[in-house]
């Protein structure tokens, strides 16, 4: 027998062995054994025509499975952002003046826009960073690099909240300089329903998840796991 055809085995040994510990069978760490990440993509193109679009924009899946947005523009600071604003959630959003060449002008504005419109819940950090608005209207502000990759947040949703936003996502090596080095956003899905989401920078970029009850299958093909 061949010294990597031994090692193989040894490894698979280890690994077999490892998950017969009971704190590999507690409910907890199965889930996180085997939870299914769905990839998607928020933007696309180059810094000849970036795109505002998602792929896929419609998408369904299971109280099982995470969604993963990243950015893959290629070549340019240029960012979107995955955000889930609730209907009736009576809450002012400022409009994002996106200055491609100047991001300081970026972010004046938005503290700007913020000062003259005093009811705005909303300001210019929960537009930036990772946010959540809850239904009482507490914000909350999450790790940016709080999910398994450390390139962004992840968050449970739980179909209550009146807002809960991405931050700003960059293309992954293109992060300017003052901004949190965020480049994906990772949400599971606790309630059944369908849920809109948007860009706040972009805004006929839109889209919408269905999700369904743990077991039923996901309404994705196979061609688009693992891109």
């Amino acid at each position: 027998m061949s010294p990597s055809i031994c090692e193989f085995m040894i490894s698979f040994i280890f690994i077999f062995s490892m998950l017969g510990q009971p704190e590999f069978q507690s409910p907890a760490n199965a889930q996180f054994i085997l939870s299914i990440v769905y990839n998607a993509d928020a933007g696309g193109g180059n810094a000849t025509i970036p795109l505002n679009v998602y792929h896929p924009d419609e998408i369904t899946t299971n109280q099982s499975a995470n969604i993963k947005w990243q950015n893959p523009t290629l070549g340019i600071q240029y960012p979107h952002t995955v955000t889930f604003i609730r209907a009736d959630n009576n809450l002012t959003i400022p409009k994002i003046s996106f200055n491609l060449s100047n991001y300081s002008s970026l972010i004046d504005s938005k503290f700007q826009n913020a000062q003259n419109d005093k009811a705005a819940a909303v300001d210019v950090n929960a537009e930036i960073l990772p946010t959540v608005i809850s239904a009482n209207g507490s914000i909350t502000y999450l790790d940016p690099y709080g999910n398994l990759g450390g390139d962004g947040a992840q968050y449970n949703f739980t179909g209550t909240e009146k807002y809960v936003n991405s931050g700003f996502i960059w293309p992954e090596g293109h992060v300017p300089k003052g901004f949190a080095n965020i480049t994906s956003f990772t949400v599971q899905f606790e309630k059944q329903g369908v849920y809109h989401f948007q860009c706040l920078i972009h805004p006929e970029m839109s889209g919408n998840v269905t999700v369904t009850p743990p077991n039923a299958p996901m309404g994705i093909s196979i061609s688009d796991f693992g891109k």
